[in-house]
């Protein structure tokens, strides 16, 4: 799955990552930010947090925020996305309390393997543990302004670096979305994340204290309509997906469905507590699953669940499976590419990150699971390729 959050589930909370000319850009050659560090020589290249942007908090940017088309997700948009929601629909925050996290851009994005590539740029909104993942399909001849204003926004920011692992921007966290670097990056996202643009939308309700959290994704919106897609990999007429306390905790596991197809998936029991372990040990389908899970180039919006999107980090796999599973993970691992940050998974308190790109409750800091991180990866290097080959200045 090509995720948001991140959306980004059905479209990853893994989710997960918009943008119309503002009357106040900067001219794209300025240095709008200042700092010391040095650089290596050659090309300037896209790293992590150029291309995957996690905004503080209180980030400025609402749904009601206004692009040359309107809002970037109406109220209108909003009560249709909501009302997906069976379990957790009467708790879900109102349609101002929600703020940007998270915005990704994705030069590759697809429902399925065999599809074409769809550039896109995807939001991240967040209210308390509740989520909004906004979904906006850029015109591939649009496709390469949008990764040129981005890199023009990158090397505006130097000498400051953003290289290192994804967390919170650190230029954007520097100036705490108040500075000249914030409002050209601001400026850019009400420039491409434009309600014509809409793709689709994910939610996830976490519903009153102690319940589950319940994830539900749409189809294509079409004027401004909403429909509700089903889950993949689940029984016809699911048209949620619940994410309970054993899972959250650890205590209990469904592996990742990768390709509804690819196997004929058992349940694993999985004991973290008890030294991480999962049984049966081997060849076993749900664990190769899970290695599978955190490769973007295996995993589509289309062929997994939101929940075990959202629980990709689990595949720290024991070295008695890891052995029974070396052959088939040179074919299936991802493949780190050399020119950006290797970058690790995130998480507060030493538990799961199960937020894909985002915050953690109440007091619980920055949250990114493994696939958002190698996803990420593939984005930066593959913009690098067209910087390396001329197409991006």
């Amino acid at each position: 799955m090509k995720s948001f959050l991140p959306l980004q589930s059905i479209y990853s909370l893994a989710i997960l990552a918009g943008l119309s000319a503002c009357k106040h850009s900067q001219n794209s050659n300025s240095k709008v930010a200042t700092g010391s560090a040095s650089f290596d020589s050659g090309p300037v290249l896209f790293d992590l947090n150029d291309v995957s942007f996690l905004l503080p908090k209180e980030s400025g940017i609402s749904l009601a925020t206004q692009t040359s088309e309107g809002p970037l997700v109406s109220k209108e948009i909003f009560d249709q996305s909501a009302a997906m929601l069976i379990r957790t629909r009467s708790a879900f925050p109102g349609y101002d309390a929600f703020k940007a996290v998270g915005v990704r851009i994705d030069n590759c994005a697809k429902l399925l393997p065999q599809q074409p590539c769809q550039p896109q740029i995807r939001l991240v909104f967040q209210a308390g543990d509740n989520a909004i993942h906004m979904i906006f399909n850029i015109e591939k001849a649009k496709a390469l302004a949008m990764y040129q204003d981005f890199y023009d926004l990158k090397k505006a920011g130097l000498p400051m670096t953003t290289k290192g692992n994804l967390g919170l921007h650190p230029i954007i966290g520097k100036e705490s979305m108040k500075g000249p670097f914030s409002d050209r990056f601001k400026n850019l996202v009400l420039k491409y994340a434009l309600p014509s643009r809409y793709d689709r939308i994910a939610i996830m309700g976490s519903g009153n204290s102690g319940a589950p959290w319940e994830f539900a994704a749409s189809q294509a919106i079409v004027n401004g309509k909403i429909n509700q897609t089903q889950i993949p990999c689940q029984e016809p007429g699911e048209l949620t997906n619940t994410m309970t306390a054993g899972i959250i905790s650890g205590v209990h596991q469904v592996p990742p469905m990768t390709g509804c197809d690819d196997f004929n998936l058992e349940e694993v029991t999985y004991f973290p507590m008890m030294g991480g372990h999962i049984k049966p040990y081997g060849n076993n389908p749900g664990t190769i699953a899970a290695v599978k899970t955190v490769n973007p180039e295996l995993t589509f919006f289309g062929s997994t669940t939101c929940v075990n999107c959202h629980m990709a980090l689990r595949t720290g796999i024991p070295a008695p499976v890891a052995a029974g599973l070396q052959t088939f993970a040179k074919h299936v691992a991802y493949q780190s590419p050399t020119d950006v940050t290797q970058g690790k998974p995130t998480t507060e308190g030493g538990r799961w990150p199960s937020r894909a790109f985002g915050y953690g409750e109440e007091n619980r800091g920055v949250e990114i699971n493994l696939f958002t991180i190698n996803d990420t990866m593939r984005v930066a290097h593959e913009l690098n390729e067209l910087i390396r080959s001329g197409e991006i200045k």
